[in-house]
């Protein structure tokens, strides 16, 4: 991404069907996207991307299924 224009498009990985993307956004401050994932049971993980490879992965902690990531 670019901004807001997507300036290419590569496909990752498989994720199973109960991880939902919540959010894309630079979560380290290094100035590149990166890929929030919550599980349906609430367990939370980040995929620290350079372009289209994943760098590192953490599980930050999780929470109720009920609670809701916000940008």
């Amino acid at each position: 991404m670019n901004g807001t224009t997507m300036v290419s498009s590569e496909f990752l990985v498989s994720v199973p069907p109960a991880w939902k993307i919540e959010q894309i956004s630079d979560t380290n401050g290094d100035g590149k996207a990166d890929v929030v994932w919550q599980h349906a049971s609430g367990s939370v993980a980040v995929w620290l991307m350079n372009g289209t490879v994943i760098e590192s992965v953490g599980f930050p902690g999780g929470v109720s299924p009920e609670w809701e990531i916000q940008p």
